[in-house]
C-alpha cells in the first residue's frame, strides 16, 4: 500500500529462522508521546483526524482492516504529518480460497492474514 499517511512497508519475510519487516523510518514521535509531552493542542488534534480517516478508507478500499488503531500506532513526523503504522496484525477482508477456509477460525469468517509481524 502506498499512501502518504501510511508507513510504507518495503519488504517482509523470514531469514535464518527470524521474521523481518523492512519499513519506512518516520522521524518523530507517536501520538501518545506527543500528547503526554503536551505538544498537541485541540486544534492540532482536529487536523490529525481527517488524514487518518482518509488513510484507513484507502486501506479499506483495498480490503485491508488495521485492527489496532491507537495513539502508539499513529506517528507524527517532525513536519507534523501523521502516519499510520503497524499494519502487522491487519487482515485482508474477502473470500478465502477453498484451501484457506479449512485454516480459518469460524469466528473470523472468510479472512486471511496480511503479512507483517508474527
Amino acid at each position: 500500500m502506498v499512501h502518504q499517511n501510511i508507513v510504507t512497508v518495503y519488504d517482509f519475510g523470514e531469514s535464518g529462522g527470524f521474521y523481518y519487516l523492512l519499513m519506512e523510518y518516520v522521524d518523530g514521535v507517536n501520538l501518545r508521546q506527543a500528547m503526554q509531552a503536551g505538544r498537541i493542542t485541540p486544534e492540532q488534534a482536529l487536523t490529525i483526524v481527517p488524514p487518518v480517516c482518509e488513510a484507513l478508507q484507502y486501506a479499506h478500499e483495498r480490503g485491508i482492516v488495521h485492527r489496532d488503531i491507537k495513539p502508539e500506532n499513529l506517528l507524527l513526523n517532525k513536519q507534523g504529518q501523521i502516519k499510520i503504522a503497524d499494519f502487522g496484525i491487519a487482515k485482508m477482508v474477502g473470500h478465502a480460497e477453498p484451501n484457506e477456509e479449512a485454516n480459518s477460525h469460524p469466528q473470523e469468517g472468510h479472512t486471511t492474514l496480511c503479512g507483517g509481524t508474527p
